[in-house]
Order: structure tokens, then C-alpha cells, then sequence
């Protein structure tokens, strides 16, 4: 989203400690769920050749927009630079942001780290989603079934995952560097009020690097709403929290059933214990969606 119009769209005021308490949020779910996720899938899906169309495509469009080579072993070793370059943004924060912060009085620097951080968290909770969604497509074809998908993710999540993969790819890109690479290119942003400025003129003298070095503006999906709603219940925190944990353990349980199919010894207990896991899934994440509604 070009900034201009991110400007534009974000709640009038927004409080410092609001961010950091979501960076925070944000690092845990990191930490705990996302990067464990790809620890425990890495092992198989590293060095996996995907039979699934849907997930050739998606490898395809990875290897063209980020970088060649298993994907898997790529997103999993990039979401680990992702809590440096995280904790690189929130020492920003701490340092440059007033307690409250008026969106009209942001500079393009601020902006820029403002995105930064919602990026990293679409990329923690889309990762999360798109390892499930791997381990679902995959599993589908040696099961051999033809409901075996539509049982598993729900056609809107199914959508989401098609529909913002590309932005994945240009966030995940941005926020899985070096430290240091972050770290340069927020020093290298002007702090020059948005509001105030010519964003063609300054895009002519100083550059579009200058302005958004992370290329935010190519993504058009709305990375992490609560920078919309303004606010957020602690309830609903907990609710995301305990489906990102949810989805770890339906990673676990997805590869141990798609090992064993791999080996023709198919497990119903085991089969059985991940329909469970499913439905509580698809029941925190609906709970979720009528919590974002009813905050928008």
C-alpha cells in the first residue's frame, strides 16, 4: 500500500505502548508458534517434491519472487532473522515514538516501521497458516480423497491463503534480512511529515528506495487490521494466541499422518485426533473474524 494512502487509512491516534504491547504479542507468537511450526516441519517438507498443483505453483511463484530453492527450508531459516529484525523495529519505537501518535503527524521513517511491524506479524500468521495448508494439499493426494481439503480448511481460508500469497512473498522478503540490512535501511528513511510533503517531489529528489526500502507499497493487502480498529480486547489476544498454538499442534499431528500415509501405515486414532484439532481451529478463527467485525 502506497504510503500516502496507508496514511490515510490508519485510526487517528494510536498509542506507543498499543505497538509495543503488539510487537511483544507478536515476538511470542514468533517464538512459539510459527518458528516451531517450521522446526517441526522442515524435516520432511525441506527436502520434499511437492506432487500437489497448488503447491508447485506456489513453490514456482516463491523461487521467482524471493529466492530459489526449497521453500520450506527458506521461510523457515528467513522467520528466524524475522525476530531480530522485529526486536530492530521496536527499539525504533522505544526510542523515536511519542506516547501518543497522531497519524497525520507521522514522518515517512515512522510510517515505514509502523509497516514494518504489521508486516511481520501478516507474515508470522500467514506462514503459520501456509505450512497447514501444505501439509493439507500434500497429504490430500496420497489419502487419495476427494473431500479430504474441504474437510480440512475452509474454503475462506483456502481464499485468504491464494489471495494474499504474493504479498506474503514481497513482506516476507522485506522483514527476513540481516539486522543489520533493516537496521540501515530505516536509518536511510527521511523523517519528513507525510502530511506535509510532496510525495511526487520528494519521490523525484530523493527516490523511491529512500522513501519505502522495503517495497510496502507493492502489497495491498491490510497486513494487521488493529492499526485500523484502533483498539483490541485482551480477550481477543487470547483468542489469537491460542489458535496460533492450535495450528502448531495440527502441524505436528499433520506430519506424522502424512509420514505414516508415505509409508502406507495410515492411523485412524491418529486421523481422528486431527478432525479434532480441525474443528477447534476453524472455532477459534471464527471467533477471531467476529471479534475483527465487531471492532471494525
Amino acid at each position: 500500500m502506497k504510503i500516502e494512502a496507508y496514511l490515510a487509512s490508519l485510526f487517528p491516534t494510536l498509542r506507543k505502548d498499543q505497538i509495543l504491547d503488539d510487537v511483544r504479542n507478536t515476538r511470542v507468537e514468533l517464538r512459539e508458534t510459527t518458528v516451531p511450526a517450521y522446526e517441526v516441519a522442515t524435516p520432511l517438507l525441506g527436502k520434499w517434491k511437492w506432487k500437489s498443483e497448488e503447491m508447485k505453483g506456489f513453490a514456482s511463484s516463491f523461487s521467482r519472487l524471493v529466492k530459489g530453492g526449497n521453500m520450506i527450508a527458506l521461510i523457515d531459516a528467513g522467520l528466524k532473522e524475522t525476530i531480530g529484525t522485529l526486536a530492530a523495529a521496536e527499539g525504533y519505537v522505544i526510542k523515536s515514538y511519542n506516547e501518543e501518535v497522531a497519524s497525520v503527524a507521522l514522518t515517512y521513517k515512522k510510517a515505514n516501521v509502523l509497516q514494518f511491524i504489521e508486516a511481520v506479524a501478516f507474515v508470522s500468521k500467514f506462514a503459520r497458516k501456509f505450512i497447514n495448508y501444505a501439509f493439507v494439499h500434500e497429504t490430500a493426494l496420497i489419502a487419495d480423497s476427494d473431500t479430504f481439503v474441504k474437510d480440512a480448511i475452509t474454503p475462506a481460508e483456502e481464499k485468504w491463503i491464494s489471495q494474499n500469497f504474493i504479498a506474503f512473498c514481497t513482506a516476507f522478503a522485506s522483514v527476513a534480512q540481516a539486522v543489520k540490512s533493516v537496521e540501515d535501511a530505516i536509518e536511510s528513511i527521511p523523517e519528513i511529515t507525510i502530511k506535509s510533503s510532496d510525495p511526487h517531489a520528494l519521490r523525484e529528489t530523493l527516490g523511491e528506495k529512500r522513501l519505502d526500502p522495503f517495497k510496502f507499497g507493492f502489497i495491498n493487502a491490510k497486513m494487521n487490521p488493529f492499526y485500523w480498529w484502533g483498539k483490541w480486547s485482551a480477550e481477543g489476544e487470547v483468542a489469537r494466541y491460542n489458535a496460533a498454538k492450535e495450528e502448531l499442534r495440527l502441524v505436528q499431528l499433520r506430519k506424522l499422518n502424512l509420514e505414516k500415509l508415505n509409508e502406507r501405515k495410515p492411523d485412524a486414532a491418529l486421523q481422528n485426533e486431527i478432525q479434532y484439532m480441525e474443528n477447534r481451529v476453524q472455532g477459534l478463527n471464527a471467533k477471531i473474524a467476529t471479534m475483527e467485525a465487531k471492532y471494525a
